[in-house]
């Protein structure tokens, strides 16, 4: 038996036909069909994820607590899911998926890969609230223990701020001058440290926001860049410790040369001494 969407047409000798669409009525069928398989489709979408979203306030983006590569949106206390495509992780913070290591939070692919050596270590339950341990990969990291959402305990990547290093005698942050690294590699440019890297589009370049001491002596240096300029930078075995700006003077203001590595009077044969 036919099954039209309008009445029926008879076509004589008691044959009867379905009438034909118009292209208007063929498209709004096609489009209900879409929406019905889209609706349903984003109802498989929604999942509460071990109550992941429990006590959210209205609209908030989480990351999955057991796999960097998944997040989800909640609304409420419903969790709409999100999985990134291999080799990247969950940004909460851009709500984007990222390149696995390029972005300095705890979905970095140390700490990412680092899970299931942790759990071998027995680190995941083991450790002691508030105990640090050294980072294999950098002298101005660490590792501190840490308690997560579910009430376990896991080792959770941490950095010193620039240009301290960590020093796994102490389990502090402190002068550089007094920490000896061994097989750590050592940072001593400000990009080096990923608290100073970029973590959006919109970021303005580590290396254009902060100055450099790569192969440069001890002491006064131009800012490489803005050479010509009152800028300047003091340097102490490669690493910045001062960046400054030459003074204003009575007669107008200052530029640093980089030839004499001090503050002169500007003037417009400077470049040429």
């Amino acid at each position: 038996m036919l099954s039209c969407s309008k009445e029926l047409l008879t076509l004589g000798k008691g044959k009867t036909s379905c009438p034909v669409l118009t292209f208007e009525e063929h498209e709004s069928k096609l489009n209900k069909t879409i929406m019905t398989r889209l609706l349903f489709i984003a109802f498989l979408g929604l999942a509460l994820a071990d109550n992941i979203c429990k006590n959210s306030i209205f609209l908030e983006w989480k990351r999955d607590s057991t796999d960097c590569s998944v997040f989800y949106l909640c609304v409420g206390d419903t969790a709409v899911k999100y999985t990134c495509p291999d080799g990247k992780v969950a940004d909460v913070q851009s709500k984007a998926c990222v390149s696995k290591g390029t972005i300095p939070n705890i979905c970095s692919e140390f700490s990412f890969e680092r899970k299931a050596s942790d759990q071998a270590m027995g680190l995941t339950s083991t450790c002691k609230l508030g105990d640090p341990a050294s980072h294999r990969g950098s002298c101005a990291k660490f590792l501190e223990c840490t308690r997560v959402e579910n009430g376990s305990f896991i080792m959770q990547e941490r950095e010193c701020p620039y240009p301290l290093l960590y020093d796994a005698a102490s389990g502090k942050c402190v002068n550089y001058q007094h920490v000896t690294c061994g097989d750590r590699p050592e940072p001593k440019d400000p990009c080096e440290y990923e608290s100073n890297q970029c973590k959006s589009a919109m970021c303005v370049p580590c290396s254009v926001r902060y100055p450099g001491c790569n192969n440069l002596p001890d002491g006064k240096n131009p800012w490489i860049g803005k050479e010509w300029s009152p800028f300047y930078v003091v340097c102490h075995q490669g690493r910045v410790t001062l960046q400054a700006q030459c003074p204003h003077s009575d007669t107008g203001y200052q530029i640093f040369n980089p030839y004499s590595r001090e503050c002169v009077e500007f003037y417009l044969n400077n470049r040429a001494n």
